[in-house]
């Protein structure tokens, strides 16, 4: 069991965890980093573009022990269009 922090970044913005998560270790970490990204990319608006979104996850030693990113991609389409197929 161990105390695991998790630094959010969106595009130009990071938010530092001071409160941090009790998990068992850091493969539980890395999964609720993974899981917190897919949150946040949830209620994220829909935009034209792109969409970068990463976790650092940090043990109560400070060190760096995984980092998850997931990119978002959004194009709108043409009203009209046939679907692809």
């Amino acid at each position: 069991m161990g105390r695991y922090f998790f630094d959010l970044h969106e595009d130009d913005l990071t938010i530092s965890d001071t409160v941090g998560e009790d998990l068992a270790d850091r493969e539980n970490a890395g999964h609720r980093a993974s899981y917190i990204l897919t949150q946040i990319a949830g209620d994220a608006p829909l935009t034209d573009g792109g969409k970068r979104l990463s976790a650092t996850v940090r043990d109560e030693a400070n060190r760096i022990v995984f980092t998850a990113t997931l990119n978002i991609v959004g194009e709108w389409g043409e009203l009209g269009t046939e679907p692809f197929g």
